[in-house]
C-alpha cells in the first residue's frame, strides 16, 4: 500500500511539474526531466537545470586614511607620512596582508591589526632617512587580485 501511496503521490508531483509547461528543453526532447525509478512520468532531478555563470569576485580596492583622513597619493603614488602616523587601511573585501620597507628593516609598523577586513598601524620610520613602506592586500576570494598602498615615511625630527 505505501508503495502505491507513493507512487500515486509522485505521480500527483509529476503531473502537476508537467502541466506547468516550460520552454527548457534538450537534444532528447525530455526537456531535462528524467523518468523516476519503477515509475511512470518523468521528475526534473533537484540541482539540475540550466548551467549557472560563476560569479567573478569583485575587483579588490583599498580605502586608505592617515590619521583619520582620505589618503592623497604623490605624483608617484605614494602617501606621504611623518613617523608615527596612524595608518588604515579597508579592503572592499577579505584579504591577507604583507608589509615590506625599503630599506629593509627601515619602517615599523606598531600596534599592527592585521585582520582581513582592516590593516592598522601606527608607522614608525627607525632610520634617519625617506624610507618606503608598502602593504600588500591579497584577495581571500581570489588570489590573482592584489592591491598594495605604498607610502613614503619621512625621516623621524628631533631625537
Amino acid at each position: 500500500m505505501k508503495r502505491f501511496t507513493c507512487s500515486a503521490l509522485l505521480a500527483a508531483v509529476v503531473g502537476g511539474l508537467a502541466a506547468c509547461g516550460g520552454s527548457d528543453s534538450n537534444s532528447n526532447g525530455d526537456n531535462g526531466y528524467v523518468q523516476p525509478i519503477g515509475g511512470e512520468g518523468y521528475v526534473r532531478p533537484i540541482g539540475i537545470g540550466e548551467p549557472v555563470a560563476p560569479v567573478a569576485p569583485a575587483t579588490l580596492t583599498l580605502e586608505v586614511t592617515v590619521n583619520g583622513a582620505a589618503g592623497t597619493p604623490n605624483v608617484d603614488g605614494q602617501l606621504n607620512l611623518k613617523s608615527d602616523d596612524l595608518v588604515i587601511i579597508t579592503p572592499n573585501q577579505s584579504v591577507s596582508w604583507i608589509t615590506a620597507s625599503l630599506p629593509d628593516g627601515a619602517v615599523i609598523p606598531r600596534d599592527v591589526d592585521p585582520n582581513p577586513t582592516k590593516w592598522s598601524a601606527q608607522v614608525v620610520n627607525a632610520s634617519a632617512n625617506v624610507a618606503v613602506f608598502t602593504v600588500i592586500a591579497t584577495s581571500a576570494a581570489d588570489a590573482s587580485q592584489t592591491r598594495k598602498a605604498e607610502f613614503k615615511v619621512a625621516a623621524p625630527t628631533g631625537n
